[in-house]
């Protein structure tokens, strides 16, 4: 005969046993969304790419030949495409969607489903925006100024392929915080071009 006491421990054992392989086998799903930038205009594409993986602590591992469906929401939250997609054997699968020529400015999503769970939510930007066509830059100042002395600030404008920009107006405004009134005061408010020496200089005292 067995005492209980032993009994009881066995079944305890058992019971351990069975919560761990369970564990084992059970899926922790997971999803990775990467795309090709984070903001976009109307009528632009949005490439994306999506691993699915199994994010167990021993077993970890990707999930290859899963279904999943991809959701594109826009900024009112309504779902405007979808498409249904197998992972491969590196456990990803990529696609595009195309954005509506007059798509909503806002946030989108990117949303992920296998079956009816939600794996993953991807944010991404929409708006009109146009590129720079121009860079700005300064030398580092390299003094320390007092209120009666004339400060000197040396800097070039460039087109982005390193033209320089000879000749061209440049708005600025100079200024500073007032602790005493609490608020930014602005000392100069002017235009100044580049000269021939491709460099753009001004002063203020």
């Amino acid at each position: 005969m067995i005492p209980l006491d032993q009994q009881q421990n066995n079944v305890y054992y058992e019971d351990r046993m069975t919560s761990v392989e369970e564990n084992n086998k059970r899926t922790n799903m997971r999803a990775l969304s990467l795309m090709d930038r984070a903001i976009y205009r109307p009528g632009q594409k949005v490439y994306f790419k999506t691993i699915l993986y199994d994010d167990h602590v021993q077993q970890g591992k990707v999930l290859e030949r899963q279904n999943v469906k991809i959701y594109l929401q826009d900024g009112n939250r309504q779902k405007i495409d979808s498409i249904s997609l197998t992972t491969n054997l590196f456990g990803s699968v990529h696609a595009n969607f195309q954005l509506p020529s007059k798509a909503l400015n806002g946030n989108y999503n990117l949303l992920v489903f296998h079956e009816s769970k939600q794996l993953d939510q991807q944010y991404f930007q929409v708006e009109e925006y146009k590129r720079p066509t121009f860079e700005v830059t300064f030398e580092p100042n390299k003094f320390t100024y007092t209120s009666k002395d004339t400060a000197v600030f040396i800097g070039k404008a460039e087109s982005l392929s390193g033209v320089s920009l000879i000749g061209a107006a440049v708005k600025y405004k100079v200024s500073f915080y007032n602790t005493k009134e609490g608020k930014d005061i602005v000392h100069s408010d002017s235009t100044t071009t580049i000269d021939a020496k491709e460099t753009l200089r001004y002063g203020y005292h």
